[in-house]
């Protein structure tokens, strides 16, 4: 049974009070205005990178707060200009999510997903684990700001196996490319690894859904949610992305699209989650990008 309730995600409510000024939360006057072709790309001539590198506190939809890193990054960017980031996939969860169901956001960054998600849904509880420590001290000081208390935050590397010990590269100003890699990065932090199924079974949820973003890496994430699927009757579904040169860094040119492939081993059908609708596909997504839904 679904959520009946429709929130309209593309013209938000934006509001204005005395503490967000005193506390200099920045607001962007671009957020008054539709997406359009171009909306980021003109909008830079108003905020030059100079102007964006440091560490920034913002006003977005619904009223929410963010402290951001940076605006350097495309996530703490569309947050500022758009009042919100991935639009789609948060009016998705927020339309379809039973009531008092468990979302699971893997790779929740600064909150840009979990937070209106846990906003628009207050009867839905919130799961959000993020691996690189610096990124996981913003999600955490943004799920407090908001004063959520439907939203669980979790430092891990989410991955096939248990209590290792990782290397996460995230850059700082670039906080949205965090990877088991040293794509952007040769920097790196300390963290430890959990499967998805020990993590459903410390915390005892069921989750109806799934976020990943991994950043290549959803082999390893799916590997790790195996052993539950093997025992449950009702599958979660599961959001995640497929870029080829991310997967292609993580798995190797060989292994492009395993991780789809190992979804549909698993039973699952696979969607298109594009903009213009949701798709079935008759077979992997092997070029370019996008978000896919396995249902």
């Amino acid at each position: 049974m679904h959520f009946k309730q429709r929130v309209d995600i593309s013209l938000g409510t934006l509001t204005k009070s005395s503490d967000m000024s005193s506390q200099n939360f920045k607001f962007s006057l671009f957020q008054l205005f539709p997406s359009f072709k171009g909306k980021l790309r003109i909008s830079r001539l108003f905020y030059s990178r100079k102007r964006r590198k440091h560490r920034q506190s913002i006003r977005v939809k619904y009223g929410l707060k963010f402290k951001l890193p940076s605006l350097i990054d495309s996530i703490g960017y569309e947050l500022f200009v758009n009042g919100i980031y991935e639009p789609k996939t948060i009016r998705y969860l927020v339309d379809s999510l039973p009531r008092n169901a468990v979302f699971v956001d893997v790779g929740a960054n600064i909150g840009a997903i979990s937070v209106f998600v846990a906003k628009l849904r207050p009867d839905v509880k919130v799961f959000a684990i993020e691996a690189s420590p610096f990124v996981y001290s913003h999600l955490k000081e943004n799920v407090e700001l908001n004063g959520l208390n439907n939203i669980s935050v979790f430092n891990f590397a989410v991955h096939n196996q248990d209590n290792l010990v990782v290397k996460i590269y995230a850059p700082q100003g670039q906080f949205g490319k965090g990877s088991f890699s040293k794509t952007f990065t040769s920097e790196s932090e300390d963290v430890k690894t959990i499967q998805l199924d020990s993590f459903f079974r410390a915390n005892n949820i069921t989750p109806a859904s799934v976020k990943v973003d991994v950043q290549g890496y959803e082999l390893f994430v799916f590997q790790g949610l195996a052993p539950y699927l093997m025992r449950v009757e009702l599958k979660p579904e599961i959001i995640f992305e497929f870029e080829d040169w991310s997967e292609r860094i993580a798995m190797g040119e060989e292994n492009i699209t395993i991780a789809q492939k190992y979804l549909r081993d698993l039973g699952y059908r696979i969607y298109d989650f594009s903009k213009q609708g949701i798709t079935p596909l008759d077979s992997v997504v092997s070029v370019g990008s996008c978000e896919l839904l396995a249902k």
